[in-house]
């Protein structure tokens, strides 16, 4: 039998943007978060984001990773759900992928991701955020923990 041969990389030493691309690639399936979330004005916030996964069952618990934008400041989604303590996570669906991608654009703060994606809202039942009016599945979320993990730049 022989060996076999492996590329051995360092991903300390990637850029967060390589890095980002090998763990993506190797952790698959990889599910989408599509959250939607409401700032402390009133704003509403659509965004997807690729570090999502089941955590444990009792309680029900999903763990969701938003890194900081390229500047170190905080993304959106982030200080809504660190303001209002609520998010929700709608399933992305096939039909949905072309607007979901449009909403994970850098859009001025007070620009709707819902208008300029062509995205229908819907009351959610248990939180104040908006739920993606024709997604297959939502969670209707609480934060529970928020633990600072790697650089914010």
């Amino acid at each position: 039998m022989s060996e076999a041969s492996y590329a051995e990389i360092s991903a300390l030493e990637l850029a967060s943007g390589d890095a980002y691309r090998l763990l993506t690639s190797i952790v698959a399936p990889r599910p989408i978060a599509w959250v939607s979330s409401l700032s402390s004005e009133g704003h509403p916030n659509l965004a997807p984001f690729s570090y999502y996964q089941a955590l444990c069952s009792r309680p029900p618990m999903i763990t969701l990773g938003i890194a900081h934008q390229g500047n170190g400041h905080a993304k959106d989604t982030l200080r809504n759900i660190l303001g209002s303590r609520e998010f929700v996570v709608n399933h992305v669906g096939q039909e949905q992928l072309e607007k979901m991608q449009q909403t994970s654009a850098n859009y001025a703060p007070n620009v709707s991701e819902w208008e300029r994606a062509g995205v229908d809202p819907a009351p959610s039942l248990c939180v104040k955020a908006a739920r993606v009016a024709d997604s297959r599945a939502v969670l209707e979320c609480g934060l529970s923990h928020a633990i600072p993990l790697g650089e914010s730049r």
